[in-house]
């Protein structure tokens, strides 16, 4: 497969209602952040994969390239 297997980047749970905040810092923060250490950020699963009221969301970005998987560790990346 061109650019190295594909892997789960991270997986991160936030609260009922914060979905867009979350993508925003994910686009602002986390993915600058994460492929500053190599990988590239290929997909984003979402689940519930709408925005449900009362009820928290979980995401899991994946990616590869020449880093990913390559020490087995998780990128040190913040949405904070």
């Amino acid at each position: 497969m061109a650019g190295g297997p594909i892997q789960i980047l991270d997986e991160i749970e936030f609260a009922p209602g914060q979905r867009a905040g979350f993508l925003a810092a994910l686009e602002k923060r986390y993915r600058p952040q994460a492929e500053a250490l190599g990988p590239r950020l290929r997909s984003l699963l979402l689940e519930p994969p709408i925005d449900v009221a009362g009820l928290a969301s979980r995401a899991e970005p994946s990616g590869g390239g020449a880093a990913a998987g390559a020490s087995g560790s998780r990128p040190a990346a913040s949405l904070a």
